[in-house]
């Protein structure tokens, strides 16, 4: 797999000697760098040429032969330092205007994009260079973008006098002693390091990162579109007729009486205070003893009624937990028992099976558990 290093520089092309060197004579095992691309404006790209590229005198090609390295296999020269440009194709001088930042972001993200798409390359992003925002569109385009094998990191220096040295670009590879801002140290005191950056990577989560090349905005605003479906539950209908709770393609097979008490817990749910976080309203919920009165028996009976199901258990439902008089709710609570193993068993590999069960809720300030579904009344529907 051939590793590409990708950076963005300002006024500070040092950044790029410096990276190289802890990616090939620090980190273990060394990368083996085959591409350098630098991203920047006319301004960095003229001060690059100059201090990396030129034949004899340029940091670049100075670090390769003092490191033994062989500057042909590494492609890099004055195409491999590219230039922003704005909507109208002209290389940017800075970054001054919201035009210009918006001609960046679309800049880095095609960049990205491109080197991305080739599955035997592995990027090495570096965010150290250039303005924020550079770095900041760099480190976006990864997220977006990168796989796995990807990083994205900020070179260190130590001292931190080195960090602001002009004639800084690298440790040299023979120690000595050196003068930096009137401080006299020893080549050997001088530390370089990455510090990888962790990133979420999206690529292959969202489907607007699929797309061709498209703006910036446009792109995180579709990819936001893709999130937000990401981060809503599918639609619950109740199937009174088939006796059954359908959830994103699933049935899931329940008992009339079953039925009956999720179809009572729907309908208040659906005419509830409309609160998807709603800790246990006395429109949303029922207690437990709501069940065991007559009223609470007439209701179950009248939801059986209603499936035009007949259930051996409709006649038990006078005085639930009778025969446990020290426990009375014990009925209600093993109907519900079942009733929630059988959806977390339908929804078993789903992001929200708890959403559908009937949970119990404890209000503020309430001294007893309440129970009731979860999920949106937006998404729950009885049939």
């Amino acid at each position: 797999m051939r590793e590409i290093l990708i950076s963005v520089a300002g006024l500070t092309p040092q950044i790029i000697t410096e990276t190289l060197y802890h990616l090939t004579q620090v980190r273990k095992p060394p990368a083996t760098i085959s591409e350098v691309w630098v991203i920047t404006t006319t301004a960095g790209k003229q001060k690059a040429e100059r201090e990396l590229l030129h034949p004899r005198h340029g940091h670049f090609f100075q670090f390769c032969r003092e490191y033994d390295i062989d500057a042909k296999k590494i492609l890099f020269g004055h195409e491999q330092i590219v230039v922003v440009r704005n909507k109208d194709g002209q290389p940017l001088g800075d970054v001054r205007t919201p035009e210009d930042n918006a001609a960046l972001a679309d800049f880095v993200t095609t960049f990205v994009r491109k080197k991305a798409l080739n599955p035997d390359i592995a990027l090495h992003c570096s965010v150290a260079g250039g303005r924020k925002t550079m770095g900041l569109y760099l480190g976006l385009a990864l997220q977006l973008y990168g796989r796995p094998h990807d990083t994205l990191s900020h070179v260190l220096v130590s001292p931190p006098e080195l960090e602001s040295d002009p004639a800084f670009y690298y440790p040299p590879n023979q120690s000595k002693r050196i003068t930096v801002k009137g401080r006299k140290l020893h080549t050997s005191q001088i530390r370089v390091e990455l510090a990888e950056i962790p990133i979420l990577k999206l690529r292959g989560k969202l489907p607007a990162l699929d797309t061709g090349e498209v703006p910036y905005s446009d792109l995180v605003r579709r990819a936001q579109q893709d999130y937000a479906l990401l981060n809503t539950p599918p639609q619950a209908v109740v199937d009174t007729r088939a006796l059954s709770l359908l959830v994103n393609g699933r049935r899931i097979r329940l008992s009339p009486l079953e039925t009956a008490v999720y179809v009572l817990f729907a309908e208040a749910r659906r005419s509830s205070c409309g609160k998807t976080g709603c800790p246990g309203c006395t429109k949303c919920t029922f207690a437990a003893s709501d069940f065991l009165g007559e009223e609470g028996v007439t209701r179950v009976r009248q939801a059986l009624r209603s499936l035009k199901a007949k259930d051996a258990r409709l006649e038990e439902l006078r005085g639930w937990g009778a025969r446990e008089p020290t426990d009375p709710e014990k009925r209600f609570r093993e109907v519900r028992s079942r009733l929630n193993r059988k959806i977390q068993r339908g929804l078993s590999g789903e992001t929200w099976p708890a959403l559908y069960t009937i949970a119990s809720l404890r209000p503020p300030d309430a001294d007893r558990v309440r129970y009731g579904i979860r999920l949106d009344p937006r998404l729950l529907s009885i049939r």
